[in-house]
């Protein structure tokens, strides 16, 4: 039988041939090998959310917005757990507050 014939539309993104929900272990390992290929160094699979949520907010993306990305219910869980302050956000920061300080003399 084809896998045509017993391919199961179960609504997911990435699936196997048959339309069935990817093994998670097979999943992180082609992760790890895609890393390890690109001469990046390792890092856990779920740190992509973190990356993603960080990214997002330092190009200016609303907090409300990756939260809800991210299937939080409370914007505290993204803003504690998966955003990160980076030197780009500290400097931005420091630049806003220093107009702040000139236009207020």
């Amino acid at each position: 039988m084809s896998n045509r014939r017993r391919w199961q539309d179960l609504d997911f993104v990435f699936a196997t041939s048959l339309g069935t929900p990817l093994d998670a272990r097979y999943v992180i390992r082609a992760f790890e090998d895609a890393i390890a290929a690109a001469g990046l160094p390792r890092q856990r699979f779920h740190d992509l959310r973190h990356a993603y949520a960080t990214l997002m907010i330092e190009d200016g993306e609303d907090l409300a917005v990756v939260s809800k990305s991210l299937g939080h219910a409370n914007l505290s869980t993204t803003a504690d757990i998966n955003a990160h302050l980076t030197p780009a956000m500290q400097q931005r920061s420091g630049t806003r507050m220093d107009a702040i300080l000139k236009t207020g003399s």
